[in-house]
């Protein structure tokens, strides 16, 4: 039979079972992804074009006939931001 040795860290609150969290921390990503998952209306103003754009204003949320959803809006942008949006699944 095959024993299992776990060594308890103060780091890791004394748990076993950490050797993921170690292995995550030890193999971390130097130049980690940096992910937006919005656009903010200081980068839409400085990007204004005649590209447009459909987009979901987050803050502007509304119920109609009981159900809820965002309001939709056309901005205009120029071609590097519409490119970008356009290329992104996460947009």
């Amino acid at each position: 039979m095959k024993r299992k040795v776990y060594v308890l860290k103060p780091e890791y609150k004394y748990r076993e079972g950490t050797e993921f969290e170690e292995f995550v921390f030890k193999n971390r990503a130097k130049n980690p992804l940096k992910i937006k998952f919005y656009l903010t209306e200081k980068e839409v103003s400085l990007h204004k074009g005649s590209y447009h754009l459909v987009v979901v204003d987050v803050n502007n949320f509304r119920v109609y006939q009981g159900k809820r959803f965002y309001e939709k809006k056309v901005i205009y942008v120029d071609y590097e931001l519409w490119k970008r949006v356009k290329s992104n699944i996460l947009f």
